[in-house]
């Protein structure tokens, strides 16, 4: 009986020293060594029998992986969100890719998307949060992000069959522990094990991981996150009077971390479940205003009616994310009711 081993050819046997059958061994020593592994010479066993002898690969290896199962979620959007989310967010997909190490940047694609093979889809699970369980080795190192893909029917200010970019910065710690709904908090001293990072010789921004190396396998170690951190700065805003009682207040679409560079950078949380907040005052305090209205994120003007005619108002703009991630304040303006 002849046993070849290695992998995908364990059990081809044959009784006898046909040689047909030695040359099937052969081919099957050929295409293995052409595969990039090595093997050992064939031998006769007895006075008959031929046996190709290979590293027998399925054997017990020394190192075994100590996995770990990493729940990550998408946090639910706020209840004061919720008004915009519930209908708009949820019309766009989530996914993750997740790369092991952290020298060379993750991305959609399978080549730089090892663990996920290219972007996972995100489980919905119905009050608007999404996860993914994803299994890791315990001590390893990761980078990850998120995506989102609008289908043919696009939420209003959103493209239609696009995909937008999980926008993060290069710093700061991602909410996560070892228990459902319960952050663990870090002493500052230490980094946290998940993170805002520069990943790779070109510092591109992500989010990275390194498994604690106290956990246990088949431990269940929860991400909490929302969609590309928080908005940046609005750009752009204005204030143009329009009679006596009444302003126009105009502004660039929300952007994320990564700039003003293309439709995939926007604020795409912002834009499909968030929302601005304006506020006003006609001391030109930077501390102490009105709050005024909220208008969704696809909208990019507002009519400030009910004014008193000849008085300065200014102005501050404020885009808040699904989860509350409120941006910084857009420059201070001001506008005069004529």
């Amino acid at each position: 009986m002849v046993g070849i081993k290695g992998s995908g050819l364990i059990a081809v046997g044959f009784a006898g020293g046909s040689g047909k059958k030695v040359e099937e061994v052969r081919k099957r020593r050929k295409n293995w060594e052409e595969g990039g592994r090595s093997a050992k010479k064939v031998e006769e066993v007895g006075s008959t029998a031929p046996q190709c002898e290979w590293p027998p690969l399925l054997s017990p290896s020394p190192f075994v992986p100590l996995l770990t199962f990493f729940f990550f979620s998408l946090l639910q959007p706020s209840s004061h969100a919720a008004q915009w989310a519930d209908s708009n967010w949820a019309l766009v997909p989530r996914y993750i890719a997740v790369h092991p190490g952290t020298t060379e940047a993750v991305w959609e694609n399978a080549s730089q998307s090892l663990i996920t093979n290219g972007l996972m889809t995100m489980t919905p699970v119905g009050d608007g949060t999404y996860h993914a369980v994803i299994p890791l080795t315990i001590g390893a190192s990761y980078n990850f992000m998120f995506f989102a893909k609008t289908g043919a029917v696009a939420p209003s200010g959103l493209r239609s069959n696009y995909t937008y970019y999980d926008c993060v910065p290069t710093a700061g710690t991602i909410q996560s522990g070892t228990q459902p709904l319960k952050v663990t908090s870090y002493d500052t001293s230490q980094t946290a094990p998940v993170r805002y990072g520069s990943i790779g010789t070109n510092n591109d921004a992500r989010r990275r991981i390194t498994v604690p190396s106290d956990l246990n396998p088949g431990d269940t170690f929860y991400v909490y996150a929302n969609f590309a951190d928080r908005p940046i700065s609005i750009k752009n805003f204005d204030v143009q009077p329009m009679d006596t009682t009444k302003v126009r207040l105009t502004w660039d679409a929300p952007y994320g971390k990564w700039g003003q560079n293309g439709e995939s950078f926007k604020a795409v949380d912002v834009i499909a479940g968030g929302f601005f907040k304006i506020y006003r005052n006609t001391t030109g305090s930077t501390s102490v205003y009105t709050f005024v209205d909220s208008v969704p994120g696809n909208k990019t003007s507002f009519l400030d009616s009910g004014l008193t005619a000849n008085t300065t108002y200014y102005y501050i703009l404020t885009a808040f994310d699904p989860y509350l991630g409120k941006a910084v304040d857009s420059p201070f303006f001001w506008g005069i009711s004529d």
